[in-house]
This record gives C-alpha cells, structure tokens and sequence, in this order.
C-alpha cells in the first residue's frame, strides 16, 4: 500500500493503515497540521492583530470614558419635558414650548447615573496606572454596567410616568438621557 490510506481489493473500500495511527519515538502523536513554518507565520499574524486591537482598546476607553460623563450632565440640567403653547412654532422656527418641572426621581437617577459613571472612569484611570489592575478593572466593570442599569430605568420611568402627547413633548434632558443609556 502507498500512503496512510489504501484500497482493499477484495472488498472494495478503502482501508486504514494502522501505522499511521502510531505516534513518535516517544509516544506523541503526529501533528496533522500543515507545514510548520506557515503555521506560525499565521499565528504570528494572528498575534499581531490581536497585540494592535489590545493597544487600541484602552486608547478608546480612555476617549470615550470622560466623553460619557459629560453628555451625562444635560440630562441633570436641561429639561425633560414641556408643554406645548399655541402657536406652537414661533415665527423664528422655534418650538413655542413651556418646560415642565422635571420629576425628582427621575433627576436624582440621573445623578446616581453620573456617579457611577464617575467612579467607572477613576478606576479605569487606576487601572491604567498598573495599580491593583485586575481589581480596578472590574470595579470598573461594574460601575459602567450600573451606569447602564440605571440610565435605562431612568429612561423607562420617565416614558412610562411621562408619556408624550400632542400637547406634551419630550426636550433636550429626555434625548440626551436616551443617547447616554446605551
């Protein structure tokens, strides 16, 4: 027989060679993979793309982390909802509009929500200064999925308690609210 595999003529299928199967010298088997060489040329590939994307990652983090916080913060000072006046456009195109006291709730869940979003960003400033990494890490973690947690049910209360009608619209601290939950 040539090869691992051979034909068995008097039955017509194809045959095992059972010496194939045995492994090495020293008891391993043989490595099926394609040549050596090319093999590690692609997992050095591999590791390159994966080494950019980790080198990237805090670089996002640390863009995208303060830039949070402060889309946070007119959702704490604009408002979030107001009544319609007639006319209901002004004739500069503006919205002719009078805002509507915002609920207590909904603005101390938005305070918890920058909080949290404070504290995600400290600790992942003290991550990136190596200090007690793997703890600050997931501090962080879960200070951003807190934040998360709450801007949702923010968001979810207030469509529920507020909804919007013709003669109720929803303004910039709702929208903004919106943005950020997610």
């Amino acid at each position: 027989m040539n090869g691992k595999l051979g034909e068995d003529p008097e039955k017509g299928r194809i045959k095992w060679d059972s010496s194939a199967n045995r492994g090495n010298a020293d008891g391993r088997r043989r490595s099926s993979l394609p040549h050596k060489h090319l093999h590690s040329l692609e997992h050095e590939r591999l590791r390159e793309e994966a080494s950019s994307w980790a080198q990237l990652s805090p670089l996002m983090a640390a863009t995208f982390g303060p830039l949070s916080i402060l889309l946070s913060i007119p959702s704490l000072t604009q408002p979030w909802h107001g009544t319609v006046l007639v006319p209901p456009l002004l004739p500069n195109g503006w919205s002719n509009f009078e805002a509507l006291p915002d609920p207590s709730l909904n603005i101390a869940l938005s305070g918890v929500t920058l909080f949290c979003e404070v504290m995600g960003n400290f600790f992942l400033i003290l991550r990136f200064s190596d200090f007690h990494v793997i703890v600050t890490t997931w501090l962080s973690y879960g200070f951003w999925i807190l934040k998360i947690v709450f801007a949702i049910a923010n968001y979810v209360q207030f469509g529920i308690a507020h909804p919007q009608t013709s003669t109720v619209i929803y303004l910039e601290g709702y929208w903004v609210l919106n943005l950020c939950s997610y």
